[in-house]
Formats: structure tokens, C-alpha cells, sequence
């Protein structure tokens, strides 16, 4: 018994030694840890001590290509602007046609089967996701829109009469004529008035396959007694198909705007704009050609009749458009008091168009189907603005009448290449309808 109480005394003392040894040396390297961090502290507050070297200030300066903006009567900045310069930077492919311009901002994707973006209605938009057709367009707040495709007409313009593009990609400012709606956002033009001073302009320029395009520009200024200014613009463009037979163009427009002060509390202001543009047709690719493009990249519709109805569908005369608008919006402005503007705004809208498509089944035989759209639009928006600090308030009201005519004709295609009249397809009109839109805003600001 003696002898086991030995062995664990001497077990315990054995194990107590260790515990020792082990806590010194802990305890050093505690220490050196310690003495090493003290050290490195004092390395780096040696370092701070070295003096700091300031650079001079540098001020970059440049064009803006975009900037906030916002509507009469509007103290939030909701929209961007492309400036003019923003709008030159799309160079060619963006001068008839307003998607191209507006796609450099975030959230916008555009697609064009032409490099000029001169292929009217084969183009693609979306806005935050929203396909275009769901958007609104308006020059100054009067709205651009027709049917069959629903949406606006994006190129029928050209875009060296515009000094700026507002979109409204969030909330859409309520006195902004939305047409077919603005799930899509809103764009509003912003015209680029008759100057005051005397200017002409001439603008020639080409590229590849035969593109040639030439823009002409008058600015009167002010001219005799009534200080009346005005602008005159024409453009002619044309072109090559990229791939396939056939040819884009002529494409005609012609522009004017008249500026006419009435006094000091008056102004009348007058913008016009004709677009005519005649083109066939790109091919469109299928999912697995789109797949296999080292075969397909440059597939289009057939040079030649063959013969035989079943491909001859795919010939190129028989996919082609033809599109005709004429706009017209005069503003009066009329400034009542210092704190209050009234505004109206009559205009005129006409669109012709005839679009012809080939399919391998009309009527259960391979055809060609011609659509066909007269459309008619007139309206007026009075509009009345107060401005109390801090307060602004708009209060308006949108009138419109359209007549819609839209129908399709068929037609079977014969093996000389002839077709047979097989009758309409779709024969529909809307009559005249009427849009009556009441708005208002208010709008505050307080100063921090």
C-alpha cells in the first residue's frame, strides 16, 4: 500500500514538473509575440512620420453625353437627357433612328439586322427588360404611335434635328403623351428650333455596300421687324443590303420649324417633319440557323423566281415595305402672369404603309400576304403651369381623335411568278375613337 502511494506521488510530482515547464515556456513566447508586435507598431509609426507628398489638384473636363432631366413644372429629376453630343457619339447608325441613339444608356438593349439601322420595322427594343412596343415617344410631349405593329415609330426622323433625348426609364411624367401606353418607359424629342443667327449646313457622307447619305440644313434667323426665325432640312440616304439582293432606300425627310414671338407674353412655334422610305426585306434566321452561322450568317431572301411556289415565297420582291408619316404640332405659349403659363398644343399626325411578306401557307398554298395601314390622328393638349415657391403645379388635359385603317390582302403565287388575288385576309377599322386624358401634378421643394 505504502508502495502504490509512492508510485502516484512521485507520478503526480513528475506530471507537475512538466505542467511548469510547459507554462514558461508559454509564457516566453507570450512575451516574444509581445515584444515582436511592440516592434512591428514601432516600424510602422516610424513610417507615418515620413512626410506625405500632395499631389496637385486635377480637373478633367469634357462634353456631357448624358445629364438628369426633368418636366415642366417638375422639381425631381427622373429621366436622363442625351445631349447632343451623346447623340453624335452613334455616329451614322444613329441619325435616322432614335433607338440607336438612346442605347447607350444602361438598361436599353437595341438590335438591328442593318448596319444603319435603316430596316424600318425588323428592329427590336427593350427597355428594363420591357420590349418597345409597350413604350411611349412623343416630340415635346405629343405622342408617336400607331398600329399593326402597336407601338411608336422610331424612324421616321432624323436625329440631326433634334438637340436632345430624354428617357424615362422609372416613373413617366404624367403630362407626356403616352400613345400605347409607357410600361416601357417614355421618350420624349427635344427639337432643335430655328436659331437666331444665319447658319447653313451640309453634311455628305458613304460606306460600304453603296451607303450614301447627305443632310441639308437652313437656319434662317431672325429676320424683318417681327423677329420671326425659321429652319429648313432635307436628307437623302440609300443603300445596299448588306447580304442578299435588293437595296434600302430612297429614304427621303424633309423638316421645318418656325419660331414667331407675339409681343413679349407670346410665342407660336411650328414643326413639321415628312419621312418616305421604300426597302426590301432581311431574312430572318431560325434558332438552329442562328446555331450554325458559318453556313447561315449571310443566308437571304432568293434573286430569281424558280418556279416552283413552294420556295419562290422566298423571293425577295415579294418581302418588301413602303412607309409614308407627315407630323405637324404647333405650341403656343402664353405667359399669363410671372407665376403662371398657359400652353396648346394642336397637332396632325397621317401614316401610310404597305408591307409585303411571303409565307408558305396562305390560304393553304405558298402566297404573299400585303398589309396595308392608313392612319390618321388629331388631338390638342392645353396645358396650364403654376409656379408658387416652393410649390409648381400642371394641370392639362389630352384630347385625340384617330381613325385606324389597317387590313391584309392575299394572294397565291403561280409557277411564272404571277400572283392570283385571293381576297382579304383581315379587313378591320377602329372608326374614330377618342382619347380623353385629364392630368395634374404637384410638385415641392424645400430647401435644406
Amino acid at each position: 500500500m505504502k508502495r502504490v502511494a509512492m508510485v502516484v506521488v512521485i507520478f503526480l510530482s513528475f506530471v507537475l514538473g512538466i505542467s511548469l515547464v510547459l507554462a514558461d515556456d508559454i509564457e516566453e513566447g507570450t512575451k516574444a509575440k509581445e515584444a515582436k508586435e511592440k516592434k512591428e507598431k514601432a516600424k510602422v509609426t516610424e513610417e507615418k512620420k515620413v512626410p506625405e507628398t500632395k499631389m496637385e489638384e486635377v480637373v478633367v473636363t469634357g462634353e456631357k453625353l448624358t445629364v438628369p432631366t426633368k418636366q415642366t413644372g417638375e422639381t425631381v429629376y427622373t429621366g436622363t437627357e442625351i445631349t447632343r453630343e451623346g447623340i453624335e457619339l452613334s455616329g451614322e447608325k444613329g441619325k435616322a433612328n432614335v433607338y440607336e441613339a438612346i442605347s447607350i444608356l444602361p438598361g436599353v438593349v437595341f438590335e438591328s439586322p442593318d448596319a444603319n439601322n435603316l430596316a424600318t420595322e425588323q428592329s427590336n427594343i427593350r427597355i428594363r427588360g420591357v420590349r418597345g412596343y409597350l413604350g411611349a415617344m412623343t416630340v415635346e410631349g405629343v405622342p408617336n404611335y400607331g398600329g399593326n405593329p402597336m407601338g411608336p415609330r422610331a424612324y421616321i426622323y432624323d436625329l440631326d434635328n433634334f438637340d436632345s433625348i430624354a428617357v424615362y426609364k422609372g416613373a413617366v411624367p404624367a403630362d407626356l403623351g403616352s400613345g400605347v401606353g409607357n410600361r416601357g418607359g417614355a421618350i420624349e424629342l427635344r427639337p432643335r428650333w430655328a436659331d437666331e443667327k444665319f447658319g447653313f449646313i451640309i453634311s455628305p457622307s458613304g460606306g460600304n455596300f453603296e451607303y450614301k447619305r447627305t443632310f441639308l440644313r437652313l437656319d434662317s434667323g431672325i429676320i424683318g421687324p417681327l423677329n420671326s426665325r425659321f429652319s429648313l432640312s432635307y436628307s437623302f440616304t440609300e443603300q445596299d443590303k448588306w447580304k442578299g439582293p435588293g437595296d434600302i432606300g430612297p429614304r427621303n425627310n424633309f423638316n421645318f420649324t418656325l419660331v414667331q414671338p407675339l409681343g413679349e407674353n407670346i410665342e407660336v412655334k411650328l414643326w413639321g417633319n415628312f419621312n418616305e422610305i421604300e426597302h426590301y426585306k432581311y431574312r430572318s434566321l431560325s434558332y438552329d440557323q442562328i446555331n450554325d452561322l458559318a453556313d447561315y450568317y449571310r443566308l437571304d431572301f432568293n434573286e430569281s423566281i424558280t418556279g416552283k411556289p413552294s420556295t419562290d415565297y422566298l423571293y425577295y420582291k415579294f418581302n418588301q415595305e413602303y412607309h409614308k408619316n407627315r407630323d405637324l404640332f404647333s405650341s403656343i405659349a402664353i405667359s399669363l402672369t410671372d407665376n403662371m403659363k398657359l400652353t396648346l398644343k394642336p397637332y396632325y399626325s397621317k401614316e401610310d404603309a404597305r408591307i409585303w411578306d411571303g409565307s408558305p401557307n396562305i390560304q393553304k398554298k405558298p402566297g404573299v400576304q400585303k398589309r396595308t395601314r392608313d392612319i390618321e390622328r388629331k388631338g390638342v393638349i392645353p396645358e396650364i403651369v403654376f409656379d408658387f415657391k416652393p410649390l409648381k403645379a400642371a394641370l392639362g388635359y389630352h384630347f385625340e381623335s384617330s381613325d385606324m385603317v389597317i387590313n391584309s390582302e392575299n394572294y397565291w403565287i403561280n409557277s411564272n411568278g404571277t400572283l392570283t388575288y385571293r381576297g382579304y385576309g383581315v379587313l378591320a377599322t377602329t372608326g374614330t375613337t377618342y382619347l380623353n386624358s385629364p392630368y395634374f401634378k404637384l410638385a415641392g421643394a424645400i430647401d435644406k
